[in-house]
């Protein structure tokens, strides 16, 4: 799975969640940094890299408590918390199927942030399924799931 995040200043942060050895998704080191959203094809490309990054990435057990999975993410960041970075911030999910190693069809959804309470939670409503998708493609369903996205 990936989460692309639209930062209050316009920047693009795509983040590889990628599983561990127990089960649990987590983020997977720093994420993707993309200036801009205006071009399809890079935006596509880019996240397109990350889903395959996220299905062949397996991380090794931790302690989620003691070793947060965001913390790299805040310090990078310069940031307190969770719920500071989450200020503002609208999220599209990307959910990639494999078959024999190649992108079958990817799920596109946009997300509400909750804040600190409830989190990011997909609008499953708006779910764009999108078969043997091209980067171009990616992009601007990925665009369009911003458009959708809420604070």
């Amino acid at each position: 799975m990936v989460n692309i995040d639209l930062r209050p200043d316009g920047t693009l942060l795509v983040h590889v969640m990628a599983r561990t050895t127990e089960g649990a998704m987590i983020l997977s080191g720093l994420p993707k940094v993309l200036m801009d959203a205006d071009d399809d094809i890079s935006l596509g490309q880019t996240v397109m890299a990350a889903t395959d990054e996220a299905v062949s990435t397996v991380l090794p057990a931790r302690d989620l408590r003691h070793n947060p999975p965001d913390a790299e993410l805040l310090e990078w960041l310069k940031l307190p918390s969770y719920a500071a970075y989450a200020k503002g911030v609208r999220e599209v999910k990307v959910h990639g199927f494999y078959e024999a190693g190649a992108l079958t069809h990817v799920l596109v959804t946009p997300a509400h942030n909750g804040g600190a309470r409830s989190g990011f939670t997909p609008l499953t409503d708006h779910r764009v399924r999108l078969d043997s998708p091209t980067a171009a493609q990616l992009g601007a369903a990925v665009q369009e799931a911003f458009a959708l996205a809420t604070l």
